[in-house]
C-alpha cells in the first residue's frame, strides 16, 4: 500500500511539473516571438527605406555598403537585394554580386521586403537573421527542467521508507512549485533582457547606417515618430539622438511647419515630395502592397 502511495505521489508531481514545464515554455517562447517580429519588422522599416533612398538617388555603392553593413551584424547571417528577375544587385558577401540568388544552403527562416518607388516594385530585400542566443537560452531551460523531473523522482522513491512524513512531502511539493515558478519568472526576466539586448542592438545598426549619408537625414517610423537622425541632422536641429527616439513629428523642429507637406507624403507614398518653407525639406514615404506604410525619410536642404 505504502509503495503504490508513493508511486501515486510521484505520478502526481511528475504532471504538476510537466504542466510548469508547459507553461515556462510557452510563456518564453511567446514572448521572444513577439519581441522577435516587433524587431524585425522595425528593422525591415529602416533599411528598406535607406535603400529605397539610395535607389532613388541612384547610388549602387551606398546599397552595397548598406548590405555589407548588415552583413556584419552578429544576428544577421546573410543579406542582399535583389532585383525583379533575382540577379543580386547588392550581397553581404560582394563575390555573390551579379550572380542569380538562390536560397539553397542558407539558414532558414529568411525575410524578405519588397522595394518600390513610383514606377512600381524595383527589387527584394532578402534577410537571413539568426536566433542562436534564444536557441542556447531554450536549451538550458529544458535541461533545468529535465534535472528537476530527476530530481523529484529521486527524493520521492529515496523517502518510500518514510510513510510517516507525507506531511513533509507534502510541503516540499508546494516548495517545488514556488521554486519551478521563480524559475520562471527568472526566464521570463533573461528573455526580456535578450530582447531588449537585441533591440539595442538593432538601433546601433540602424544609426550606422543612417550616419554612412552626408546630408543632413531625419528617419521616421510606421507611426511617423521618430526612429534616427545622422550627425548632419542632429547639428543642425541641435538635438541628440535620445531626444528624438519615439517622439511624434509635431515635436521635431525641422517639421513643425511641415504637417501640410508629410500629410500629402502619406497619401502619395513612394514619391518625393519637396517643401518650401525654411528649412525646405525633401521627404518620401515609403509603402509597399505586402508591408504597408514602412516609414519617411526626410533630408534638410
Amino acid at each position: 500500500m505504502m509503495v503504490k502511495r508513493l508511486a501515486g505521489e510521484a505520478i502526481a508531481l511528475a504532471f504538476t511539473l510537466g504542466a510548469c514545464f508547459a507553461i515556462t515554455q510557452h510563456g518564453t517562447s511567446e514572448l521572444r516571438r513577439k519581441q522577435k517580429q516587433a524587431m524585425i519588422h522595425r528593422f525591415e522599416q529602416a533599411v528598406a527605406i535607406m535603400i529605397g533612398k539610395a535607389h532613388e538617388a541612384k547610388d549602387d555603392l551606398q546599397i552595397q555598403q548598406i548590405v555589407q553593413s548588415l552583413g556584419q551584424a552578429s544576428d544577421v547571417a546573410m543579406a542582399c537585394v535583389v532585383d525583379s528577375d533575382k540577379k543580386i544587385l547588392a550581397h553581404s558577401q560582394p563575390a555573390q554580386l551579379g550572380q542569380t540568388f538562390s536560397a539553397f544552403g542558407i539558414p532558414k527562416p529568411l525575410y524578405s521586403v519588397e522595394l518600390k518607388n513610383g514606377n512600381g516594385n524595383w527589387g527584394r530585400l532578402i534577410l537571413s537573421l539568426t536566433d542562436r542566443p534564444s536557441q542556447t537560452a531554450e536549451i538550458k531551460l529544458r535541461t533545468f527542467i529535465g534535472i528537476c523531473f530527476v530530481l523529484s523522482g529521486t527524493v520521492l522513491f529515496g523517502l518510500r521508507a518514510l510513510d510517516l512524513q507525507r506531511m513533509a512531502h507534502a510541503e516540499k511539493r508546494v516548495a517545488d512549485m514556488v521554486w519551478l515558478q521563480q524559475e520562471e519568472r527568472e526566464a521570463r526576466a533573461r528573455a526580456e533582457k535578450a530582447g531588449r539586448e537585441q533591440e539595442n542592438r538593432l538601433e546601433a545598426w540602424i544609426q550606422n547606417l543612417v550616419d554612412q549619408v552626408h546630408q543632413p537625414l531625419v528617419l521616421l517610423d510606421h507611426q511617423q515618430r521618430g526612429l534616427a537622425a545622422n550627425a548632419a541632422a542632429r547639428e543642425r536641429l541641435g538635438i541628440d539622438p535620445l531626444s528624438l527616439s519615439g517622439v511624434s513629428w509635431q515635436e521635431i523642429p525641422c517639421l513643425a511647419g511641415g504637417g501640410a507637406l508629410l500629410g500629402e507624403s502619406l497619401r502619395k507614398p513612394n514619391q518625393i515630395m519637396i517643401g518650401n518653407h525654411d528649412p525646405k525639406l525633401q521627404l518620401c514615404s515609403v509603402k509597399t502592397p505586402s508591408n504597408g506604410l514602412m516609414g519617411t525619410w526626410i533630408v534638410l536642404s
